[in-house]
Order: structure tokens, then C-alpha cells, then sequence
């Protein structure tokens, strides 16, 4: 009997199946909670959409870096230049933020090896092409700066593959994002300033593999606010020096006010007990406290808030034909290379265990892995930002630079030679930019045109528009070549001298 209430002096029996008794809470109130929930669920949905086609409306390039081989790069120069990135922040309003979809706009900076041959590159949307441009001439005037193709097209997306295999990984870090890496500052030498590069054996790495073998490194950053994670920071501080550490709020502002109110309410009733615990404890110096250890690590902590950071997503990908696949580079080497970061008393990348292409599932493990390097592919492909870790300048100039010049990885893209500035007063011709791109596709040579053309009508006195070369007729004499004579004509020469 599906439904059975009984009367027991003053105690009701109900019998109820659970399906009944959801209808119920359904019928008589509970829709609203579900109404509720689909409409918030398909807000989510929606704007998730329209923040992708925001995305999708923006054209973004790929700007390929190159340096001479004579310029030793310098890690403050390139921290300087992300400190300079900082410039495409614009925080959307509410507005733009909730019902049009916009986000902040982001760059990727990426290290790409195929087959031994290595490019720095930066994916940047067109309208900071200028920033981009800029930030880097002014720390290095030599720099070649070449519009690329995007070297992730074409690439297979279907796993698992018969030709490729696929290993990679997000990058994460084992401890919160205020606790920094070791950054450039720890390589170099105390007395000589010599610089041990820790991109050195990432570079190497890169150079070793072979034809078929293809590495893609790539950081995705974006401007991050000081506020959103120096409470973070402060409350890390606080926990180390001992002082009381504020929970967070999960009830947000109404929590906040309420406990506002009661602390109100409490304050007179333990005042004067707190000051009189104050006097007699008297003021209390929580760094004198500190083991060495402890106070280096809360001045590393607040060196790093103290400089513009980022929000990074750090991936990398190892693509390679079947045939030619070696896994101790596409795992062990690349997080070898990593580890020279690490400090133990501070922080340290590890693989991100949501994105790990090794893994240990113990069902249906071969669709589960791929399907994560479909996922990987993809995000990799689109450059998606997410939630990452936190890196400074500091941090990212020590992961993302140009190599020093005692690093010898051979096949390392860079220009032979500095650019010589031209003679000056030297005429140039119009149209002539300065940016030309130093990879442009070869053009045909014109053909000579089929009969001479005929002699030009006199014009106006107005600036005649520009001709194409090809146009211009072969017999009208340049500038330069010699006037024709004059024999045989009844004029004299101009300013002949008479007796």
C-alpha cells in the first residue's frame, strides 16, 4: 500500500514510498527550489557561451621573437618587459562582466621545439600588438619581431591516434601561489654576478629531440589584482608569525554583518579584560621570534606581493610519431628541468593531477586517458586561460627568457647579426615602413610590358597619383642618366657665355 496514515491517540503513522514523498515537497513548495537551480545552472551555461564568443570575436597573433646571437640578454631587462604587459588590464564592469561575456583579454608566451628547432613566441590579441612591439624594442633594439603562422594547426586532436602518441601536462604548484619559486636571483654567484641560466637545461632538452618530435611549453598569463590574493598572502604571514588567523567567510557580505554585529555587541563586555591582558603581556615582536628559516620565507612571501603578478596557466605538450616516441623526455626530462626551481622550504611545480596524460586508473583507463589528451589538445590549441597559479615579474623572467650567451643549445632561433642603422638624409621610397616583416613570401618578378607605351599626355599641375613599376614606360630617362645632346639644334646650351 503505497499510502497509509493512521490515528493513534495523539500519534499520526505515515507510510510513505520516497517517491511519493518527493512529489509532495515538489507540489506543495519545493518546485521553487528547483526552478531555481535550472535557472542558475542555464545562467552559467549562457554566459559560458557568451564569454567564448567574445573570445572568438577578438583576432589574436603570433609573434615570433628573435635576438643577435652578440646581445647577452639581461633577466631584469626582461622583467621590465612583463611589468610592462601589465597594460592590458581592463576589468570589465558588471555589466559587460555578467551579461555580455567580457573577460580580461590575456597573452601567451610560448616555447615551441620542432624537431630540435626552437622559437620563442608570444600570442598577443592584434590591438596590443603595439604594447607587445614596444616592450620588447625598448629593452632590445636589435630584436627581430616576425607575424607567424599558428604552429598548432593541423595538429591531430583525435586520441588515441595509429601515427602520434601524446604526453603532457598543467602545470601546478604543491604549495599555495603567495610562496614563491627560486627565481634567476638564487643562480646567480654572490662576488662574480655570473649567471647560472636555469634555461640552459631546458634548452638542451629542446635541442636533443629528432625529426617527428615536437615539445610545446605555454604560459597563459593575465594581470591579476593585488586584492584578490594578498589576503591570501597575509593570512599565510600570520599563520607563520603566530598571530590569530581570520577564517574566511563562506556566508559572504550577510556573514560578514552578522558577525560584525555580534563582535559589536561582545566588545564592551571584554574590553577592559583585553586591555588589561595588553599591558601585561606588553608589545610583542613576532620576527625577534622567527627561526632563521621562518623569517626567510616570510620576506620571500612578501617580496613577491610586493611586484605585479600574474595569473598563469602552464602547460606543456610532447607530440611525436609513434615510431621516434621517447617518454623520458615527454614526462621525466621536461619535469627534471622544472625541478631546478624548486625550494623546498618554499614552493615547487608539480604535474597538475586533473590534466596528467600518466595515470593509474584502474577502470576504463585507455578512454580516460584519452580523453585527457583531447582536453590537453585543446586547451593548448585555443590558449584557454582558467584558474592557475600566481607568478610575479621576478618568477616569469626566470622561466621565460632569452638564453644567456655561455648557453650553447645550437639550434636556438637568432639573427647573426645587429641591424645598421641607414646613412642620414638617405631618401626613401614611399610606402617604405621600417616593421616590414623579415619572413615575407617571395613574389614573381614582373614581366616587361609587351610594346612600349605610348608618351604620357601633359597633366595638371595636381600630384599624379602612384604607379605600379610595371607601368612605368622603359625609354622616359631617371633622374641620373645623362640629358640628351643638344647638336644639331638651333638653340644654344642654357648660360652660355657670351663676349
Amino acid at each position: 500500500m503505497p499510502f497509509e496514515i493512521g490515528f493513534s491517540g495523539s500519534s499520526v503513522t505515515e507510510n510513505i514510498l520516497p517517491f511519493t514523498y518527493f512529489w509532495r515537497f515538489f507540489i506543495e513548495g519545493g518546485w521553487i527550489f528547483f526552478g531555481i537551480a535550472l535557472i542558475i545552472i542555464g545562467y552559467r551555461f549562457w554566459l559560458l557561451r557568451k564569454r567564448e564568443a567574445f573570445i572568438r570575436s577578438k583576432n589574436f597573433i603570433l609573434l615570433a621573437i628573435d635576438v643577435p646571437r652578440e646581445i647577452e640578454p639581461n633577466l631584469k631587462a626582461i622583467e621590465h618587459i612583463y611589468s610592462q604587459f601589465a597594460g592590458i588590464y581592463s576589468e570589465p564592469n558588471h555589466v559587460e562582466k555578467y551579461l555580455k561575456g567580457k573577460v580580461q583579454l590575456y597573452l601567451s608566451l610560448e616555447l615551441v621545439s620542432i624537431g630540435g628547432y626552437i622559437q620563442f613566441i608570444i600570442r598577443t590579441p592584434d590591438k596590443y600588438r603595439d604594447l607587445v612591439e614596444a616592450a620588447f624594442y625598448a629593452q632590445y633594439p636589435e630584436a627581430v619581431i616576425t607575424e607567424v603562422e599558428d604552429y598548432t594547426d593541423g595538429a591531430v586532436e583525435k586520441f588515441p591516434n595509429d601515427k602520434y602518441e601524446l604526453y603532457g601536462s598543467g602545470i601546478a604548484f604543491n604549495k599555495p601561489s603567495p610562496y614563491p619559486i627560486k627565481t634567476y636571483i638564487a643562480f646567480e654567484h654572490s662576488l662574480s654576478q655570473a649567471l647560472a641560466d636555469p634555461m640552459a637545461s631546458l634548452l638542451e632538452i629542446l635541442s636533443k629531440i629528432k625529426q617527428g618530435e615536437q615539445i610545446w611549453i605555454q604560459l597563459v598569463i593575465r594581470p591579476k589584482e593585488k586584492k584578490d590574493w594578498l589576503d591570501e598572502a597575509q593570512r599565510i604571514v600570520n599563520k607563520i608569525v603566530g598571530e590569530k588567523v581570520e577564517a574566511k567567510n563562506a556566508f559572504g557580505p550577510l556573514g560578514a554583518i552578522t558577525r560584525g554585529a555580534f563582535q559589536t555587541v561582545t566588545a564592551s563586555l571584554v574590553e577592559s579584560n583585553v586591555e588589561e591582558q595588553k599591558q601585561k603581556d606588553g608589545p610583542k615582536n613576532w620576527l625577534m621570534q622567527l627561526t632563521p628559516g621562518e623569517r626567510s620565507v616570510v620576506e620571500a612571501i612578501q617580496l613577491k606581493i610586493a611586484k605585479k603578478a600574474y595569473e598563469t596557466k602552464f602547460r606543456y605538450i610532447y607530440l611525436a610519431e609513434k615510431e621516434v616516441v621517447n617518454k623520458g623526455i615527454g614526462i621525466n626530462a621536461m619535469f627534471g628541468a622544472l625541478h631546478q626551481f624548486s625550494a623546498m622550504d618554499l614552493n615547487s611545480f608539480r604535474p597538475d593531477k586533473r590534466t596528467f596524460t600518466k595515470t593509474n586508473f584502474i577502470f576504463f583507463s585507455k578512454s580516460r586517458l584519452a580523453r585527457r589528451q583531447r582536453q590537453l589538445m585543446k586547451n593548448f590549441k585555443m590558449r584557454q586561460p582558467g584558474h592557475g597559479i600566481i607568478l610575479n615579474t621576478e618568477e616569469l623572467a626566470s622561466i621565460f627568457h632569452f638564453p644567456t650567451e655561455n648557453v650553447k643549445a645550437p639550434l636556438v632561433k637568432k639573427i647573426d647579426s645587429k641591424r645598421g642603422e641607414p646613412p642620414v638624409g638617405l631618401p626613401m621610397e614611399a610606402g617604405y615602413s621600417p616593421l616590414k616583416s623579415v619572413a615575407s613570401v617571395p613574389q614573381a618578378e614582373p614581366a616587361p610590358p609587351a610594346h612600349t607605351p605610348a608618351p604620357m599626355a601633359p597633366q595638371s599641375e595636381s600630384i599624379p597619383a602612384p604607379r605600379e613599376q610595371s607601368d612605368i614606360p622603359t625609354d622616359i630617362p631617371t633622374k641620373r642618366e645623362t640629358p640628351p645632346s643638344r647638336a644639331g639644334t638651333n638653340q644654344p646650351p642654357p648660360n652660355l657665355p657670351f663676349e
